[in-house]
Order: C-alpha cells, then structure tokens, then sequence
C-alpha cells in the first residue's frame, strides 16, 4: 500500500519468484488474493517441512527488496499437510488458513504447522472449530458495527436536509440561514 499500485506490484513478483527459486522439487505457486500466496509442493518428506520454513523466513528476511532503500519485508506462512491435516483441496487450504492466522497473531514473521496449531487448541481444552468462530464473529462484528455507524450517518445527513433543526444537538442547522 505505501509504495503504490506499480511498488508493490514489484514486491509480489519478487516473492514470487524467489519462493519459486528456494523451494526445490516439483510444486506449483499462486496468488490467492493481495498479498497471499498458495504453494503446494508434491512428495516431500514431512521432516522436510521445518527446514523449507526456516529457509524461506531467512532468504526473505535478507533479501533486497528496495527501492526504496532498506524496505525490509517478512512473511507469515501457515502450513498444511496431506493426508494429516486434510483430505480435500478445502480442508488442506483451511487448515492452512488457521495456521496462517496464528502466525500472525502471534506477531508475524513465522510459519505455524496446522499439525502444532491442532495439537496444542487440543491439549488447551479448545477445538479448530471453537477458533473459527471466534474469528468470524470478530469479522461479524466490526463488519455489523460498521454498517450501523453508516446507516446512522445517512439518516442524520437526510434528516439535516429535510429539516431546520439539527436533530442530535436541537440547533438551526445550515437550511435554517
């Protein structure tokens, strides 16, 4: 958003080839919206998966991204694995999804195996499912609270212009001079 359309057009094509570089074996990379990426990598061991993790938090972290000069950059990566943490395309991107979102709630700049994230909402007593509503009524809400503040402000705005008086502070308004 700070650098502008053209900026930060740049930035994901950077991102995008230097995940393609640093992920070896066969596997397929794509934009899923804004700044999020989906990479699926075939045939690779599970023991594997820390050390890609680790690699490409490092080589981000490192990397030139300027202009201008000194733009440093992080990612948050959440990770799923078939068949562990799904059997579906949609179970595998939700599971995905959850440990993109603790990853960043737990201050960014990390990657978060569903396969953890589950163990531990186990071990707390809390389910996945118990999490995702919890985040969609927070999404619900400012979404709902936001529509109110709107709808409010349409309807002053139109009784400021049908009246004399201002309606909230019971004072002649512009139309009454």
């Amino acid at each position: 958003d700070q650098l502008g359309h053209a900026g930060g057009d740049r930035i994901l094509l950077k991102m995008a080839r230097l995940l393609s570089e640093e992920i070896e074996g066969k596997h397929s990379i794509g934009r899923m919206s804004g700044d999020e990426f989906l990479v699926i990598i075939e045939e690779l061991e599970e023991e594997d998966i820390d050390s890609i993790g680790i690699r490409l938090h490092q080589k981000v972290g490192v990397e030139n991204w300027g202009p201008p000069e000194g733009l440093e950059m992080s990612i948050s990566t959440g990770i799923s694995v078939f068949p562990g943490d799904g059997l579906t395309a949609k179970e595998l991107l939700d599971a995905a999804e959850r440990g993109l979102y603790a990853a960043k709630a737990a201050g960014g700049d990390r990657f978060v195996k569903y396969s953890d994230l589950a163990g531990r909402l186990e071990s707390e007593g809390m389910a996945a499912e118990v999490q995702d509503f919890i985040h969609f009524a927070q999404v619900v809400a400012r979404q709902v609270s936001d529509d109110i503040v709107n709808r409010a402000k349409r309807i002053i705005d139109q009784l400021q212009k049908q009246t004399r008086i201002d309606p909230l502070l019971k004072i002649p308004n512009r139309r009454a001079f």
